[in-house]
């Protein structure tokens, strides 16, 4: 399969910067990520969009409060990658012209792949932090936020970054499964929904801080977990395919 979705354009500079092209608005825009230990909350490079502008999160305030419409509510908090509480941002970015939009509107994925394989497939793109399903026709039908593996886990001592490649789903299981390894020694981490794609590494529902924050797995919205879950895939060897990339 013939699948496009970034474009690098970055030279290596002084403090590691990478240039990609995200399709937002229907226009291709450059966005540079810069690389350190303590990544910043995603959406930054859209500050300075004409399309968006960025605030400072008020005190004492929440999502709810600011955005009482759900589906405005959901859209901006999609657009910054997270489903935390307010407090736990210092800035948000809003788009200028919310009532217009819809989701797909603010899609960073093409809406269509080039040469299709004539099968559906889950793309995860971990720079933009997103994921997108497509349908066995190349054509995007969904997507959502997605938060990945951290590039260091203290209570593993070691890495434990997503592993990029392309697999199928092999198993799932339903809003009560649980990891058998987090906390470490213990289990019992909650993985709603949960849909494997290789070894013990799974797409699942999840609190998403704007940051890689996982052990390896990929969490999403607990209910694009169970959307995908329930309506999306197909499991064993013509599993669905998931797709994992920088």
């Amino acid at each position: 399969m013939k699948l496009i979705l970034l474009r690098i354009t970055a030279k290596n500079m002084k403090k590691t910067i990478t240039y990609i092209s995200i399709l937002v608005l229907g226009l291709w825009i450059e966005v540079s990520i810069a690389s350190s230990e303590t990544p910043e909350p995603f959406g930054r490079y859209l500050c300075n969009n004409p399309h968006f502008y960025c605030m400072d999160t008020p005190p004492n305030q929440d999502w709810i409060d600011l955005w009482p419409n759900d589906r405005q509510r959901d859209l901006v908090m999609r657009l910054n990658r997270t489903n935390v509480a307010m407090k736990h941002r210092a800035w948000i970015v809003v788009p200028k012209e919310i009532k217009k939009l819809s989701l797909m509107d603010i899609s960073p994925f093409p809406n269509v792949i080039e040469d299709p394989a004539h099968d559906k497939i889950i793309v995860v793109d971990k720079r933009l932090q997103a994921f997108g399903a497509y349908n066995e026709q190349g054509y995007l039908i969904y997507w959502g936020p997605a938060t990945v593996g951290r590039k260091w886990c203290p209570d593993l001592q070691s890495s434990c970054l997503t592993p990029n490649g392309n697999y199928r789903i092999y198993r799932k299981e339903d809003a009560s499964c649980v990891s058998k390894s987090f906390p470490v020694g213990e289990g019992g981490t909650p993985m709603p929904y949960c849909m494997f794609f290789y070894k013990g590494y799974a797409l699942h529902g999840a609190q998403l801080p704007a940051i890689p924050s996982t052990h390896g797995c990929v969490g999403i919205y607990t209910n694009d977990a169970k959307w995908l879950n329930l309506n999306f895939i197909t499991l064993g060897q013509q599993g669905t395919e998931v797709k994992i990339s920088n």
